[in-house]
């Protein structure tokens, strides 16, 4: 069977898929190249506990009766700082990974930090980020390092 894929003649269809993921996972190879796995690993696990956070506390405001909502926007007030931490640190993360910049990798690694201890009930969420992050610094750093050198 003869078939047209990406614009060349081919063989199989087989042959067609599994050309199509070795060059997906050529493209996700250079993407890694020069960045850390760790700090990306972090970045991914902050950005998903940030929606979490931002879409459990502020869906529940105006919901309930008033002692409820009184309730709720106390509890949001408490947060908030915690989540305005964290959703900066996030943007530094990506900047980091962005720009495979070991400086604001360690940023948002301190941000981390910090918004983990501005709300301690909640730390246990930011750690896993906090700990990839200081290692995804180092591991940026060193990567920084090697292509000086070159």
């Amino acid at each position: 069977m003869v078939i047209i894929c990406n614009n060349k003649l081919k063989i199989e269809v087989i042959y067609c898929n599994i050309l199509r993921y070795y060059y997906l996972s050529k493209e996700v190879e250079s993407l890694f190249k020069k960045r850390s796995k760790a700090f990306f690993t972090s970045i991914i696990l902050a950005t998903i506990y940030l929606i979490y956070i931002i879409s459990y506390f502020y869906g529940i405001l105006g919901q309930g009766d008033t002692a409820e909502q009184i309730g709720s926007g106390l509890a949001t007030a408490l947060v908030t700082p915690h989540i305005v931490v964290l959703a900066i640190s996030v943007m530094f993360g990506w900047l980091a990974f962005g720009l495979s910049s070991s400086g604001f990798a360690l940023t948002a690694s301190i941000l981390y930090t910090v918004a983990g201890v501005m709300f301690i009930p909640y730390i246990f969420f930011v750690i896993p980020s906090i700990i990839l992050g200081f290692v995804g610094y180092a591991n940026q750093k060193n990567i920084n390092n090697k292509a000086k050198a070159k």
